[in-house]
């Protein structure tokens, strides 16, 4: 047992002296790392910084409706699926989810539904707004609003959120939202939408989580979980892109 236990208290050692040395490299690093910044004058961002790159970063992601790329394959069977759920006044389903991970196409394929003519032939108005990962409520009621080209005369967050509501529930509109990441962000948007009403506007949501559709309406949604492309669709992207002519070899 003393053995063991001189055995146990060497290998401790050595783990604390080990550890003792990482320490020490992490250190070092941390101090070369902090010169080099003093070297190119490299400033830690002043209050509210933070928050103007982020936006920034925002603006430069955000898409525009009339913005579409010609260079879409595949989504052909999305866009049929998708429109003629949306038009289906009999359906009951008022919120509609593109789900899927980045870079999958989730705003392409909402970008053809909002100008497909079946679309625009059957609501009487739309709504395109860019959520974010940084959703901000108010902006986001003032955009549907103006999309829908309603004059806005409220003051209070409560008074934006109750015009926007009696709009949706007398008509016939849809609106999409794209981008919104978190169930917390719906919670704060959800009380200018008359989903639990009879009403015939819709909404179409893209997001990369598919648990906000079944929070946002546990009556009836519907979710399009978008896929990958094929070999044959990828290959078929890749000589849009590259060459001019989509079939030369």
């Amino acid at each position: 047992n003393v053995i063991k236990r001189f055995a146990c208290i060497l290998n401790e050692g050595g783990l604390l002296c080990q550890t003792k040395c990482e320490i020490q490299k992490i250190t070092a690093r941390i101090t070369r790392l902090t010169r080099r910044l003093q070297t190119y004058d490299v400033k830690q961002p002043r209050d509210g910084a933070g928050t103007s790159s982020s936006n920034q970063r925002r603006e430069l992601r955000r898409p525009y409706p009339h913005i579409v790329d010609d260079n879409v394959v595949g989504l052909h069977d999305d866009i049929k699926k998708l429109v003629s759920i949306l038009v289906d006044e009999e359906s009951g389903c008022k919120v509609v989810s593109i789900c899927g991970m980045g870079g999958l196409g989730k705003t392409t394929l909402a970008k053809k539904i909002f100008r497909h003519s079946q679309v625009t032939g059957h609501f009487n108005r739309l709504a395109w707004v860019y959520v974010s990962q940084q959703c901000q409520k108010v902006r986001v009621w003032k955009d549907i609003l103006s999309s829908l080209q309603i004059v806005n005369i409220a003051d209070r967050d409560e008074e934006l959120a109750e015009i926007l509501h009696n709009f949706l529930k007398d008509n016939k509109c849809l609106v999409i939202l794209d981008d919104i990441w978190s169930i917390d962000a719906w919670d704060s948007l959800k009380s200018a939408f008359p989903i639990a009403m009879n009403t015939n506007s819709k909404l179409l949501l893209t997001s990369r989580n598919k648990e906000i559709v079944p929070h946002a309406d546990k009556r009836g949604y519907y979710l399009h979980e978008l896929q990958c492309l094929n070999d044959d669709e990828s290959w078929e992207l890749f000589q849009r892109i590259a060459f001019s002519h989509p079939h030369s070899t």
